[in-house]
């Protein structure tokens, strides 16, 4: 009796367990064709999202009625997230790169005024030289840049931009050869043209989001569609105000027949004391009149040229770290006093940017410009929501030596004894063509950002000298503006 109490209640738990199983089959087997019968084929989901491009622009599309609206917003997202507008610095370089298939124009004027106290030699003003010398430059540059992506490893992350420059120039004055007071050469006259147009590519290496900061290398290349033959004054031949030497060639018209690097008198001597006042005669130290200081045909230094003359090649490297509240907390922060509980959120949405250029030049026509290197660091505060950031910045050159073929003639000023004791006296003595500039030259350059799109900025900076050249000419104040547009 015993037993059979205790199998009763497993028969029963049996009976049900088998009830369940049975019961689930059948659901099974009703449910699993039914699932399979509206299970969409192939052509069906073709066509929903057919249906669905041709819902763009009502109401039940992606993106509302205004589609294009819709559209300009993912934009704005992208170009936000790739190259923040108010973390990019105004004109030196970032790691940053735009968006695949985006589009970016851009132009921005720069102007320098250099006077008698900017050009330099040894580090020093050369007043003894540029006294009196003034040159003005504009500089306009156009910029057409394209974000792309090659989907392949190793091939993301590209921008491309090409740069055309139209400069014009402005020298008025004159100067005084080897700092000899006694003779004025007139520098007067104007050039303008295009530069050299220069194509460059920039690749993302790394990301802030794998590494601590974002690093991209950019290369390019210049090609020679500046001209590097722009003369001084008159096609090279410019006038000389100096004490008249007509006493010395008696009989001679000196302005029909002008004097000539083949009538002085190398390395003798000669008293001012013989020399009339004051003429204005042609340039007298070269053959042909032409002021041949750095080419026999009367051109222009090549730090005042439009273009090289030759191709040049560019390389440069790029890093870019972006900032948000809290990258610098303080754990302290609770204990400090509450005017510096901020401290925890320093620097706040902001970004920092070093980076350095160079580029490799050629000899052209006799001519070196030297090799450039451009260095640079930056730090891109917003101080205003998303529309204005301060840009805080340093730009650095090293400019190597430029040189020159050939000699020329130069007066040197020195002291003589022609029998009545020593006087003041000039020589003419041929030397080799002297370099024009080199050195390295910095600049603080604070600039202001105004964004009040993210497809839209203006820049305004400004260039103040704080480092001068070894050599050559370098302004104390430019002054640069532009705009960029992102499509």
């Amino acid at each position: 009796m015993k037993s059979q109490r205790r199998g009763a209640p497993s028969a029963a738990r049996s009976r049900a367990v088998l009830g369940i199983v049975m019961g689930l089959a059948l659901v099974t087997a009703v449910s699993v064709p039914a699932a399979a019968q509206e299970q969409p084929s192939r052509e069906k989901i073709i066509k929903t999202i057919e249906d669905e491009f041709l819902k763009l622009g009502t109401e039940q599309g992606i993106g509302g009625k205004d589609w294009m609206k819709f559209e300009r917003q993912q934009i704005k997202f992208q170009i936000e997230q790739f190259i923040p507008p108010l973390q990019q610095p105004a004109f030196t370089g970032d790691a940053f790169v735009l968006p695949p298939n985006t589009f970016r124009l851009g132009v921005s004027t720069r102007f320098a005024h250099i006077g008698g106290d900017d050009f330099f030699l040894d580090g020093n003003e050369n007043r003894v030289v540029f006294g009196k010398f003034d040159v003005d430059r504009t500089f306009v540059d156009f910029d057409a840049l394209y974000g792309f992506d090659l989907g392949m490893k190793y091939l993301h992350s590209f921008t491309l931009r090409v740069n055309v420059p139209v400069i014009h120039s402005d020298a008025d004055g004159f100067i005084h050869p080897n700092g000899i007071p006694l003779i004025d050469i007139v520098n007067e006259g104007s050039t303008s043209g295009i530069g050299d147009v220069s194509v460059f590519l920039k690749k993302k290496l790394v990301d802030q989001a794998t590494f601590p900061v974002g690093i991209a290398m950019v290369g390019g290349l210049s090609f020679p569609s500046g001209s590097n033959t722009e003369r001084f004054t008159n096609n090279g031949r410019v006038q000389v105000r100096m004490p008249d030497m007509s006493g010395l060639f008696p009989g001679r018209n000196l302005l029909t027949n002008p004097i000539t690097s083949k009538d002085l008198p190398l390395n003798m001597p000669i008293p001012v004391s013989l020399l009339g006042p004051t003429a204005t005669i042609p340039f007298p130290a070269s053959p042909n009149n032409v002021f041949d200081r750095f080419t026999q045909d009367g051109r222009l230094p090549a730090i005042l040229q439009p273009g090289l003359g030759a191709i040049s090649g560019t390389v440069g490297l790029f890093v870019t770290r972006q900032f948000v509240p809290g990258d610098f907390l303080v754990d302290f922060e609770e204990s400090l006093p509450e005017a510096f509980r901020d401290l925890g959120r320093f620097p706040g949405r902001s970004a920092f940017h070093i980076g350095a250029l160079h580029q490799f030049v050629q000899q052209k026509d006799g001519v070196d410009p030297g090799d450039v290197t451009t260095f640079f660091a930056n730090y891109v505060k917003p101080i205003y929501r998303d529309y204005v950031a301060l840009d805080l910045g340093f730009v650095g050159f090293r400019r190597e030596q430029d040189s020159y073929r050939g000699t020329i003639v130069q007066p040197f000023s020195t002291q003589a004894d022609f029998g009545a004791g020593p006087e003041p006296a000039i020589v003419f003595r041929q030397v080799r063509r002297p370099p024009f500039s080199g050195g390295i030259s910095g600049y603080l350059a604070p600039s202001l950002i105004v964004s009040p799109d993210p497809q839209l900025r203006f820049t305004l900076s400004a260039l103040v000298r704080v480092k001068k050249p070894d050599l050559g000419p370098a302004p104390e104040l430019i002054i640069r503006a532009g705009v960029e547009f992102t499509f």
